[in-house]
């Protein structure tokens, strides 16, 4: 007899994408994935929920962090660059780098494309600056770009977005004046928005965003979601301990992940998820 009866949503514009954490330093997973092996594991370890995108970052932007340099940055990269070499991803899986240095991004994109590598590339960049280095290379190669939502006055300046804040987020301005350049370069239809929860904004402006998701979601029809384990999340918990915060911050992810698929049908959206068993349990959110 059974004795729980689900009715899994089917929402095929929401995917799935794994953050993999190459880093030290970031707060739920930080060394955890530094060597070839853990990453390849956890690659694999993603697959087995059928997840086909991987969200690859090497340093952290959490305000606690110091920014690190272009050196260090791709050296932390050296075990995923021999993945790549070795041609361990499959043809339909999409590789997304969370990068907000044009250099570092140059170096994976030239990697990928001179070794041949088919895979749909995103460049994840969290600095929300454009400048004419980052059309040209987008005319150079073929690549998806996340604009994310950041007040930052410069690219160098992305790892201190929570120094620059506004008493008032308003996202729908933001990124209408962002989709106009987009389209002037003729490279809009490969752009994915990102609200960036966390970057430029408070606790509050955080969860009056996602209170109201249905205002600024129809600015564009693709979107990058990411709010796995995002501080002002683990800060609802009323306990002191790491662990049970992060873990009643992913109940309420996966909540709050389960009311947009219910609600948001003709949008073409990724979801950053550290932990893949949300994203599944956010499917049968009634």
């Amino acid at each position: 007899m059974e004795l729980f009866q689900f009715n899994q949503k089917e929402n095929s514009n929401f995917k799935m994408m794994g953050v993999i954490n190459i880093t030290p330093d970031s707060f739920s997973d930080g060394g955890k994935y530094t060597s070839l092996d853990s990453i390849k594991n956890q690659i694999d370890h993603f697959r087995k929920y059928n997840c086909k995108c991987f969200d690859f970052g090497a340093e952290s932007t959490a305000p606690f962090n110091s920014a690190i340099t272009e050196s260090e940055e791709q050296s932390r990269l050296e075990p995923l660059f021999d993945l790549i070499k070795a041609n361990e991803f499959k043809n339909d899986e999409i590789l997304s780098f969370d990068t907000y240095k044009l250099s570092t991004f140059r170096k994976i994109i030239s990697l990928i494309r001179d070794l041949g590598h088919k895979n749909r590339i995103i460049f994840n960049d969290v600095s929300g600056f454009l400048e004419e280095d980052l059309f040209s290379l987008m005319n150079e190669y073929e690549f998806d770009y996340v604009y994310s939502h950041s007040l930052v006055p410069s690219r160098e300046k992305a790892s201190d977005h929570m120094d620059y804040l506004s008493d008032e987020v308003d996202l729908a301005s933001y990124f209408l004046e962002a989709r106009a350049e987009f389209d002037k370069r003729n490279v809009l239809d490969r752009v994915i928005f990102d609200p960036c929860f966390g970057f430029s904004k408070t606790a509050n402006q955080n969860l009056d965003l996602i209170e109201k998701t249905g205002e600024w979601i129809e600015v564009a029809d693709k979107w990058l979601l990411g709010i796995s384990r995002k501080s002002f999340l683990r800060a609802l918990s009323p306990s002191e301990d790491k662990e049970e915060q992060v873990f009643f911050s992913e109940l309420i992810h996966g909540q709050v992940v389960g009311n947009w698929m219910l609600n948001i049908h003709d949008k073409d959206i990724f979801i950053r998820v550290h932990n893949p068993s949300v994203f599944l349990s956010a499917q049968f959110v009634k």
